[in-house]
């Protein structure tokens, strides 16, 4: 009878536990996107009242303005989104990658880009982490081509192989030094967020030619 006493208590610290890291990583999201971004707005708002003599200025500081609040209304609702557990599986992280590409590319005019996933994906459950790491790095590789890389077109591909995830992305842009950029916030995450997984990244890039970039993610728990 005590044995099961404590092992009954023991799941319900592992439940405890499990339900304060969900809410200390929502509360960090919330104070490094949200926080962050509205203590911007703050401060471009204040800019842009002392400028109010200075029309073009002005004009620079809400255009900004508006962009903090386009980007804060976005954080707010993937952070929504990753918590609701209406969302754990794979067929639904997949459908709201294929709508954040259509949007983000929908603009006629810029990039044009050519978007291959699978029609149908095995039923999995993934982790709130790691869909959420799935999707920031889906995320941060489409809008290093859609606001840096100047390409004319761009080849998105999503698929499963066995157990693991394949995201791959292509582009005709200007290319850039790997070793440079690989000090820099982005591709570090990028490379953060694959290792946590025990994942695989492959970035080649060549100035002028382009970037590619491959990323497999085991997406079986056994595997973690």
């Amino acid at each position: 009878m005590e044995k099961m006493y404590y092992s009954s208590q023991l799941r319900q610290t592992v439940r405890k536990g499990g339900d304060l890291a969900w809410r200390d990583r929502i509360a960090r999201d919330l104070h490094d996107d949200i926080g962050a971004t509205l203590s911007n707005i703050n401060i471009l708002s204040a800019i842009t009242l002392n400028n109010l003599d200075k029309p073009d200025e002005a004009i620079l500081h809400l255009k900004r303005i508006s962009e903090e609040v386009s980007y804060c209304s976005q954080a707010l609702d993937d952070i929504i989104w990753n918590a609701s557990s209406r969302n754990d599986t794979l067929d639904e992280t997949i459908a709201r990658m294929r709508r954040y590409c259509v949007e983000l590319f929908e603009a006629p005019g810029r990039t044009i880009c050519h978007l291959d996933m699978d029609e149908q994906f095995p039923a999995r459950k993934l982790s709130m982490e790691q869909r959420r790491d799935i999707y920031l790095l889906y995320k941060e590789a489409l809008n290093n081509i859609y606001k840096h890389a100047l390409a004319s077109a761009a080849w998105i591909s999503v698929g499963v192989k066995g157990n693991s995830l394949e995201l791959r992305f292509s582009d005709n842009g200007k290319g850039f030094d790997v070793a440079q950029a690989s000090h820099g916030n982005g591709l570090k995450n990028m490379r953060a967020r694959v290792n946590r997984w025990r994942g695989r990244i492959s970035i080649r890039s060549e100035k002028q030619k382009g970037t590619r970039i491959l990323i497999v993610l085991p997406i079986d728990h056994s595997n973690r």
